[in-house]
């Protein structure tokens, strides 16, 4: 038995079975946190820049054309509902949390490590990607093991 399925065997009782799309993703985040759409302008453009090059070159991107990919940034409101995430995050000038997110593909990226943890294990996984213990079964499994907020 190889590393994965007993990291399978683990925490199989926690997966989510059904890859969510963007939309639902977070809509299911707004559930859990206070979440607030935002302009892209919001951010310096170098770090605008810098999340749209990581999106557009990523695998799942590719059957886009570059008008195609829409991009949409949100920020957490700091409250009650998010006071674990903004325990861990990389503090930028303004001090807040944001999920940067291409809405065709589900590509995300947070400043926080532990939303970014709960956001890939709250989109789920496919049914296909569970049986065929590809690589985003194994990614999915990752997440797991690196939330050390368990014990």
């Amino acid at each position: 038995m190889d590393i994965f399925e007993k990291r399978y065997i683990k925490h199989k009782h926690k997966f989510i079975v059904g890859r969510k799309t963007a939309l639902d993703l977070m809509l299911c985040a707004n559930e859990i946190l206070d979440i607030q759409r935002i302009e892209l302008t919001t951010l310096p453009e170098w770090m605008l820049d810098k999340l749209m090059y990581n999106v557009s070159h990523h695998e799942d991107s590719k059957k886009f054309t570059p008008d195609q990919l829409d991009y949409q940034l949100y920020f957490v409101v700091s409250n009650e509902k998010s006071t674990e995430y903004y325990k861990d995050y990389l503090v930028w000038k303004d001090k807040k949390i944001y999920i940067f997110i291409e809405m065709n593909t589900g590509i995300f990226q947070t400043n926080c490590n532990y939303l970014g943890i709960d956001l890939n294990i709250l989109r789920g996984i496919s049914n296909a990607d569970l049986e065929e213990r590809n690589m985003a079964f194994k990614e999915y499994i990752s997440f797991f093991e690196l939330d050390d907020r368990e014990s």
